[in-house]
């Protein structure tokens, strides 16, 4: 071998020899950094199965990082949190509702825009309209993630719409006054039997708030205007077509439980809406996708199913009533952009698709809505998931307090439409008025 060979293949030696020690980490700094491995610690309170197998997956993709799913109770859910994030112990990731927005926004840690490639308007067309606008600011920062989306529908008796002669449930509310008026039955002196819809009430009308809600916003009323953060009862412009009043739609909502009204089938002697519909008290009623499986635990035998919630018949469009939860990150956080991270990738359409099947809930993505539903009766909810609509509320407890108010004083006569309206109105303004000295 001769002196130009022992060079080329000492060099080839000595290159072999560098690429293993860089490979082992004997040179220190050489060899490319591995990630430092931390645990994400996410709250909840749905079912952990998903969960675990979220984390798994997450795991295999991302082998540095732990998934510590925490699942929580409803009940004491956001006092919990609120103690945690109080004592610097509260999670990276946690779930909150559309209506603690507002509430909550100052514990949030929007998705850094320097960090991801997901903007403002990715989001929008990935996730339904009333979700882009309550999650993304004016600034286009984007507060969280949803995964499912609740609407009201109308819940019915199929054997009662049967003995009416009443073919289809109603799709206008022209059509149900005149379902409610077939539906209900009277003893001689005027006393409710058999109601035609368990409306009307507060105490006793399961998601009460919520149908108010419903007939406002579809009566071109947003009862919080999003631009001045002020009361909007008194909104001179329709939102969706319908021109009307918030006094028209709380007197219509309270007309059910009224005794001079020819509407009139509910009263606040019926036990709550679905045990009376689970109970065969009443005909018709209005729920979530969530509500079905709790009136099949109470009467497995019962025939009923669920309808689009219905609409004015001037109605340009539809307009139904929404609720969600997302998953939001939290200031507190020691790892921003790999929380964001991990909820962009639960955002993929295989992980939306899965979370939500686990639920029975319609998913957040747009191009999921149109997929089959895990279940027949979903079908409508899925329908009406993109044409939700939500309003923000500086304090969910308090708000529902003044509408349940609003809605008995009427009932009761110690106040008309327009004065119950006018109260309400004036309360809602006060929660934005700084305490006074």
């Amino acid at each position: 071998m001769n002196r130009a060979q022992l060079i080329i293949f000492g060099t080839i030696g000595v290159i072999i020899l560098i690429a293993v020690l860089i490979i082992y980490g004997v040179i220190p700094g050489l060899r490319e950094p591995q990630p430092e491995k931390f645990t994400l610690t996410v709250w909840g309170f749905e079912d952990d199965k998903f969960w675990k197998t979220a984390a798994d997956n997450y795991k295999e993709k991302y082998f540095y990082v732990t998934i510590n799913y925490v699942q929580k109770d409803p009940a004491t859910y956001e006092s919990d949190l609120l103690n945690a994030l109080a004592a610097g112990s509260g999670p990276d990731v946690f779930v909150l509702n559309n209506a603690q927005i507002i509430k909550h926004k100052e514990k949030i840690l929007p998705l850094p825009q320097d960090a991801l490639s997901f903007n403002a308007r990715d989001f929008k067309n990935t996730f339904f309209d009333a979700a882009a606008k309550d999650l993304i600011t004016k600034d286009d920062d984007i507060l969280g993630i949803p995964l499912t989306v609740e609407t009201l529908a109308l819940f019915y008796n199929r054997d009662f719409l049967n003995s009416a002669n009443i073919a289809n449930p109603p799709q206008t509310w022209e059509g149900f006054v005149d379902a409610v008026k077939k539906l209900t039955t009277y003893t001689e002196v005027g006393t409710v039997v058999r109601s035609g819809a368990a409306l009307g009430t507060s105490a006793n009308v399961l998601h009460a708030f919520d149908i108010l809600s419903a007939l406002f916003l579809q009566s071109g009323v947003e009862p919080l205007n999003r631009d001045t953060g002020k009361s909007g009862f008194r909104a001179e412009q329709p939102m969706f077509g319908i021109q009307g009043s918030a006094e028209s739609a709380l007197d219509f909502y309270t007309s059910f439980a009224d005794t001079r009204k020819r509407t009139y089938s509910w009263s606040s002697f019926f036990p709550d809406s679905l045990t009376a519909f689970a109970q065969e008290k009443t005909a018709m009623m209005f729920g979530y996708p969530t509500d079905f499986q709790a009136i099949v635990e109470k009467n497995p035998h019962l025939s009923f199913d669920v309808s689009a919630f219905p609409q004015s018949a001037n109605a340009e469009a539809a307009a139904y009533y929404g609720r969600y939860n997302f998953e939001t990150v939290s200031k507190q956080t020691k790892h921003r952009d790999e929380a964001w991270k991990f909820l962009l990738w639960l955002a993929s359409i295989e992980n939306d698709k899965a979370f939500a099947d686990a639920l029975n809930l319609p998913p957040a993505r747009r191009d999921l809505v149109g997929s089959k539903p895990p279940k027949d009766y979903l079908q409508v909810f899925y329908d009406q998931a993109l044409s939700s609509k939500t309003w923000l509320m500086p304090d969910e407890d308090k708000i529902r307090q003044i509408f349940n108010e609003m809605i008995e004083s009427v009932v009761n006569k110690s106040a008309s439409a327009e004065a119950a309206v006018g109260r309400a109105d004036a309360r809602i303004n006060n929660l934005f008025q700084p305490p006074t000295p």
